[in-house]
């Protein structure tokens, strides 16, 4: 069985600026990790898939160079607490790769409350939560994951299907929450070394460093 195997010219969308001054892990540390889980998970190659939106995809070797007007799209239900609180901002917004981790959460916590499987009250109250706004979703996101699967009125409530996908979803908010909070301090550190102007090697770096361990957080959620 072939392994899973990843581009050999990372390096050369990583750009050459090292960010050890600001994050204590490498894409090299993240991808060895993601590729250990891979193995005990047994994802290979072989595959098959389509892609969709395939005009909204971004060229990373030009992403940090380009003038942003400030257009955000997207379905906001599924879109991440920062990038949605944005939208009522004037200013331009670059939406990173923990946004677009955080959007993967959002469409599976969507997936597993909306689950046709069970249906009772209070399940419906929380995916009218799920589906309403950013404070609405975050209530419904900290019911979701602190849902108890001892408890025979959660069971009855909320039905087995959610119950079982809850340790995921919470291992998986944690991350997310992590990562953000970890981002916005890097991105902060960044603007403050370089005089309000992060050059796009920098942002680059920044950037894949954080989506490939985001990816290598849900694969090892994955395994475990």
């Amino acid at each position: 069985m072939p392994s899973f195997k990843f581009k050999s010219d990372i390096a050369d969308l990583m750009g050459t600026l090292s960010l050890s001054e600001t994050l204590p892990f490498t894409v090299t540390d993240q991808i060895t990790r993601l590729k250990s889980s891979l193995a005990e998970l047994k994802v290979n190659t072989r595959c098959s898939g389509f892609i969709i939106d395939g005009d909204m995809a971004i060229d990373w070797k030009t992403y940090f160079d380009a003038n942003y007007d400030g257009t955000r799209s997207g379905t906001p239900e599924f879109m991440s607490d920062r990038l949605r609180r944005s939208l009522r901002l004037p200013r331009a917004y670059v939406q990173s790769t923990v946004d677009d981790l955080a959007s993967f959460y959002y469409v599976g916590q969507w997936a597993a409350v909306f689950n046709p499987s069970h249906q009772s009250n209070l399940l419906e109250e929380l995916r009218n939560d799920i589906a309403g706004s950013v404070t609405s979703r975050e209530s419904a996101s900290s019911r979701t994951t602190n849902l108890n699967p001892k408890l025979f009125s959660d069971r009855q409530d909320y039905g087995l299907f959610l119950l079982c996908c809850k340790p995921t979803l919470a291992a998986w908010k944690s991350s997310i929450t992590s990562l953000d909070d970890w981002f916005q301090e890097a991105m902060q550190e960044l603007i403050a070394r370089s005089d309000g102007k992060i050059d796009p090697d920098t942002h680059r770096s920044l950037f894949l460093s954080f989506a490939y361990h985001g990816v290598a957080d849900f694969a090892d959620i994955g395994e475990k």
